[in-house]
């Protein structure tokens, strides 16, 4: 097997929330972090040492601007600003369509939206991240 079919196409790793896709995404990404803490002594001779602190994700991700009047074509960016404004917490599952490749998932509270246009006949486009809240879980089926 060469190592190119062993990479896959961006197009493959979709986000879903409350499990509805984001209507025409163009891009997603999830950061996962690992705050250590410093626990150098007087017996580290001179190197810090550190253990593991809290965990933490977050995800992003940009799409292109839609109505809400295209309704089943999965969360719009009026979807996006509801949850903002409620304050709903949603989960959110990072997944390709292969079950057998497994997933990532985590609730998420979204914390920014930004809406952008360019000149006559550009797209309009939005943009959101999200932090996670509680344990990201990587799933296999």
């Amino acid at each position: 097997m060469s190592c190119a079919n062993q990479i896959l196409d961006g197009s493959y790793l979709r986000l879903y929330l409350d499990g509805v896709l984001i209507a025409k995404d163009t891009s997603t990404e999830l950061s996962i972090e690992n705050s250590s803490r410093e626990t150098t002594s007087k017996i580290s001779g001179g190197w810090k040492s550190f253990i593991s602190g809290s965990k933490g994700f977050s995800v992003s991700g940009e799409a292109l601007y839609i109505s809400a009047d295209y309704t089943g074509l999965g969360k719009t960016p009026q979807d996006l600003f509801n949850l903002l404004n409620d304050g709903t917490i949603v989960t959110a599952k990072l997944a390709t369509p292969k079950a057998s490749e497994g997933y990532f998932q985590g609730d998420i509270l979204i914390n920014s939206i930004s809406i952008s246009s360019g000149n006559a006949g550009d797209n309009v486009s939005f943009s959101f991240s999200a932090q996670g809240t509680g344990k990201l879980e990587f799933k296999t089926v």
